[in-house]
């Protein structure tokens, strides 16, 4: 080294085994050293598998009723030699948007847990992505720290939106064929009982199974006929 310079020394490669933490020393040998208080220098390095992921997203996934109860949970697993203490983040994205953080401590090695977050106030009708991570300091493979899914919130939801016949005043021995009218309000195609009924003295009920699509509006024709022959 020419005075008042400095180099890089690589040395031969180190295999980094076993688990644990080393001091490490590096020292200088020079013949008439004039001044040794610099000759040394000391550090550590710590040897880490510390290695825990998820392992999969248990809940919500698929397909999801809006009038479920969303708790979301998953599978995180301590793949490391040692116990592990970590923070396991959600997140749901979609038209709503929720994040939670839940704290797993000291799991044991070679052992998986269902980490449970706090519930998810269920968004609007629509697609939404679930991601879970891992964060463990010195995680020496983040490949498996994140999983992600899909899933999709659907509207089970059908109304009777009229009744067409009868109504307002008929004549007295009409025969009548009541009618209604029902829509799908929901996301899914649905096949459903209608019924209608007439609190005569003798009570009329009658009842028709109908498939409606999403979005769409029918008319029901009930039978037999309503026969009007009860004043009131």
């Amino acid at each position: 080294l020419l005075a008042g310079t400095g180099d890089s020394v690589i040395f031969n490669s180190w295999s980094a085994s076993p688990v644990g933490t080393y001091q490490v020393r590096c020292t200088t040998a020079l013949a008439n050293d004039l001044v040794s208080i610099n000759n040394e220098l000391s550090d550590s390095v710590i040897v880490s598998d510390a290695d825990v992921g998820v392992t999969g997203i248990v809940f919500p996934t698929g397909v999801r009723d809006s009038t479920a109860t969303m708790i979301p949970r998953v599978d995180v697993y301590n793949f490391g030699s040692l116990p592990a203490t970590f923070d396991v983040v959600l997140r749901i994205s979609g038209l709503t948007n929720y994040v939670d953080t839940q704290n797993v401590f000291n799991l044991p090695p070679g052992i998986g847990l269902e980490v449970t977050f706090d519930p998810w106030t269920v968004g609007p009708r629509g697609f939404y992505t679930v991601q879970c991570t891992t964060a463990l300091t010195f995680d020496i493979n983040p490949a498996n720290d994140t999983a992600s899914d899909t899933f999709r919130i659907i509207v089970h939801d059908v109304s009777a939106t009229a009744i067409l016949a009868p109504r307002g005043v008929v004549p007295f021995n009409s025969s009548i064929a009541p009618s209604a009218v029902v829509r799908n309000l929901g996301t899914e195609p649905e096949t459903l009982d209608v019924s209608l009924v007439i609190l005569t003295a003798t009570p009329y009920t009658s009842t028709v199974t109908e498939t409606l699509s999403p979005g769409a509006i029918d008319t029901i024709t009930f039978a037999p006929n309503w026969l009007a022959n009860t004043l009131g």
